[in-house]
């Protein structure tokens, strides 16, 4: 139950007399999964699965450690803070990218997020750079894409960024959450958030975001080296570039301080 303070923890209930007794008093993160055998209780928590023992009211986290072959190709998570390199200031100067461990990272210069633009474990991604003005770029989409790739297609456009190439979005933006299992391990998922649009019309659910150049990804050509999403959006971003200028004042020949004396 999340009866104190909207964060879910154990309570024991009982039939005789009514009263409610909290078991555990975790205050970070909601506590899932609760199972129970051998006289125990076993549950979720902050990513840790943690034993209860109702006969002593003791609780303690479970250290798992699971080995197998080839232990550092598994995912896992690293500390990249000293292996950034590569920077790339945004043409603003609000925020900067960087490389680290094969993945591209955008960081703010002042206050905001850190993001990770790549989430590409399998592939090594090098060299991050901005457009010329920060605006002149395409994004892909295609079916895979659903809640958040939804949602991100969908700003992307009313922001007015550049267009979207590729095939129409899945339309899964909506939210599932507090969905308790059943006792017998199956479970249902209900929605308990939807996104509508500043007009105050529902939008995206069921319907997906479109593209504005449709270019379907067909086997043929991918079997054959192409990437035709890729390739479109590329002529796309380089077709905005065409008469572009750069707004930047080209740097002077090196001033003359001082002169030889003439003979």
């Amino acid at each position: 139950s999340d009866r104190k303070d909207q964060m879910a923890n154990i309570y024991s209930y009982d039939t005789g007399s009514g009263q409610v007794t909290a078991i555990t008093s975790h205050d970070d993160f909601d506590v899932m999964w609760l199972e129970a055998g051998g006289g125990v209780l076993v549950y979720e928590q902050a990513g840790y699965l943690h034993l209860h023992d109702p006969a002593d009211g003791s609780s303690r986290r479970l250290d798992i450690t699971a080995r197998g072959d080839f232990p550092w190709a598994r995912p896992h998570w690293e500390e990249v803070g000293d292996t950034l390199t590569n920077a790339s200031l945004s043409p603003t100067g609000k925020r900067a990218l960087f490389e680290g461990r094969g993945e591209i990272f955008s960081m703010p210069a002042e206050k905001g997020d850190w993001r990770n633009l790549t989430r590409s474990a399998g592939v090594a991604d090098r060299w991050p750079s901005w457009s010329p003005d920060g605006a002149r770029i395409a994004m892909i989409i295609n079916e895979s894409a659903g809640s958040g790739g939804d949602y991100l297609p969908y700003m992307f456009r009313k922001a007015g960024i550049g267009p979207l190439v590729g095939t129409r979005t899945w339309g899964g933006l909506v939210g599932i959450w507090d969905t308790p299992p059943f006792i017998d391990g199956g479970f249902i998922t209900a929605p308990r958030g939807g996104f509508f649009n500043t007009e105050g019309v529902w939008e995206v659910e069921n319907e997906g975001v479109a593209p504005d150049v449709e270019v379907e990804q067909w086997p043929k050509e991918v079997a054959a080296g192409h990437d035709p999403q890729l390739e479109r959006a590329v002529a796309e971003a380089m077709r905005l570039l065409a008469g572009w200028t750069d707004p930047r004042i080209p740097e002077p020949a090196p001033p003359v301080r001082v002169k030889s004396p003439t003979r």
